[in-house]
């Protein structure tokens, strides 16, 4: 007897027919083996569409925001130098100034000890790990440990240390590790990740009055049915999943004790409270949870929601960086890397930074007989210079203009803690998509910066963080005195600032030695 007339029978449309205790049991078991074949399809449907969501989110090479015809796509990768270190040592030692024995408590603002440079000082204790053991841990599902023993990893470091580029590259490679191996190969020695989830964490705002499955899954899906959905087989199998955030530092948003309540499955709450408890692992506390961030935004966590285990990025090796530059100026580039040595070798500390060796090899590759700059200010003023030079606008005081208003426009995001604008920021500032989308779309006489320096059909943000911090410098050392004054004592002492100091110092010494050499 077939499914369908067992099911007739059972719904009164197939006769008066009886049939034994072991009929039943038999059609018991092929009914529960076709709604759980049904129910398998419609989740793999929902995965699938995750799993393809993170592969186009994480598409792409290494100069994803600079593609031109100057640098070359390498074939190969580059990581920076990786250290796990112990949390409660990384929180007393690295940002505690005294009483260590708080640790678990917050800690305040005035508490912090400021970073150093661009990217983290290699720290001295620690392990130094490689890419394939952070994939060996994050691939396996082992036993669930303890409750106490749960928690997330953080991969932590300072501007342009390559956070989101390892990111993308962890959810690459782990979409490969969750691949069903092929026919004749060896079978894996334990269970594979099925979802891997990846969200870039610059594109939530805060919100109130949102389910947790519509912060995870909102845009994914054609129906708020299938969000649910799917949250709810993540809820179910936990630790078949890997969910990657990038950028907790780009979020607009401040972890108070009030964020930590608990949340029911399906209840509204604010993007706040949603990711603490992701983060205290109140939610989720079974998934494979990693978390990329600049250090302020890791130290200001209250204890509940502080990582278990902490990786910080130390910076290409001068191996690594050498190879990488070569590369991607081809021809040119063991002749540039020479040039730097003997020119201005401080700059060699730099291109262990990575987005200060794109930056680096787009300016000199544009023209390489110019003396390499020999400070970070110096890089993005040329830059700058660059994207003003654009020759499809004519107007060189329209252009000028447009920067000003973009400089003000990055001031304020800094200010209110984003790095997302909208077309209403546009308006608010003047300047329109098409005037931004012109002025960053070329490069004179080249198609060097083939990508904008903003981007987005209708959001909008830098290329690279630290580009946003660039032009708010700027604003900052044009504001009259009396102004700077006010900001400099009510504001620019906070750890959001922390690269726009170093900016605006840069950019006073520069315009200062410019005065001496001019006599005034």
């Amino acid at each position: 007897m077939g499914i369908t007339a067992m099911t007739s029978i059972i719904q009164g449309t197939g006769g008066d027919v009886h049939f034994t205790v072991k009929d039943q049991a038999k059609f018991k078991v092929v009914l529960d083996q076709s709604t759980s074949r049904r129910k398998d399809v419609n989740y793999r449907r929902l995965i699938a569409v995750i799993n393809r969501h993170t592969q186009q989110e994480t598409a792409g090479g290494i100069r994803e925001d600079f593609k031109n015809e100057i640098l070359c796509e390498p074939d190969f990768e580059v990581f920076p130098q990786m250290k796990k270190v112990r949390v409660a040592d990384y929180y007393k030692g690295r940002f505690r100034k005294e009483n260590p024995s708080a640790a678990e408590t917050s800690i305040s603002r005035s508490e912090l000890t400021e970073e150093i440079g661009f990217h983290r000082q290699q720290d001295n204790d620690g392990k130094w790990i490689k890419i394939e053991e952070i994939m060996e841990s994050i691939s396996k599902t082992d036993e669930l440990p303890p409750r106490d023993e749960v928690g997330y990893t953080a991969i932590v470091a300072s501007a342009g240390s390559g956070k989101t580029t390892l990111m993308r590259r962890i959810a690459r490679k782990a979409l490969g590790i969750s691949t069903v191996k092929e026919k004749g190969e060896r079978a894996p020695s334990h269970p594979r990740r099925k979802m891997i989830h990846y969200m870039e964490l610059k594109n939530m705002q805060e919100e109130n009055g949102i389910k947790a499955s519509k912060f995870l899954f909102g845009g994914l899906f054609e129906t708020e049915f299938e969000e649910d959905e799917a949250y709810k087989w993540l809820l179910e199998n936990q630790s078949e999943a890997i969910i990657i955030f990038d950028g907790l530092d780009q979020m607009k948003w401040d972890f108070e004790e009030s964020t930590l309540r608990d949340i029911k499955t399906f209840e509204n709450a604010s993007t706040s409270t949603i990711m603490c408890n992701i983060l205290s692992r109140r939610i989720l506390r079974h998934a494979k949870i990693i978390v990329s961030s600049r250090e302020f935004k890791v130290s200001e966590l209250p204890a509940k929601a502080r990582p278990k285990e902490i990786i910080t990025l130390n910076g290409l090796t001068p191996q690594s960086a050498y190879k990488l530059f070569t590369y991607l100026l081809f021809e040119n580039g063991k002749r540039l890397w020479e040039k730097i040595k003997s020119m201005s070798p401080r700059l060699l500390q730099l291109v262990s930074v990575p987005v200060f060796l794109i930056l680096i090899a787009v300016e000199m590759g544009i023209d390489p007989n110019r003396p390499p700059p020999s400070t970070v200010t110096e890089l993005y003023s040329r830059i700058m210079l660059i994207l003003r030079s654009v020759e499809y606008i004519r107007n060189r005081k329209q252009i000028l203009s447009i920067i000003n208003k973009l400089k003000e426009m990055a001031f304020e995001g800094v200010k209110e803690g984003r790095v997302v604008f909208y077309k209403a920021d546009l308006d608010r500032f003047g300047v329109s998509a098409d005037e931004v989308q012109d002025l960053m779309t070329k490069v004179p006489g080249n198609n060097i910066l083939s990508r904008h320096l903003m981007e987005g059909d209708f959001t909008f943000f830098f290329c690279h963080q630290s580009m946003q911090e660039f032009l708010a410098a700027c604003f900052v050392s044009e504001l009259k005195l009396e102004t700077y004054s006010l900001f400099d004592s009510q504001q620019l002492h906070e750890k959001q600032w922390s690269v726009v100091r170093r900016f605006v110092t840069g950019i006073v010494y520069m315009n200062y030695t410019s005065d001496v050499h001019s006599g005034k």
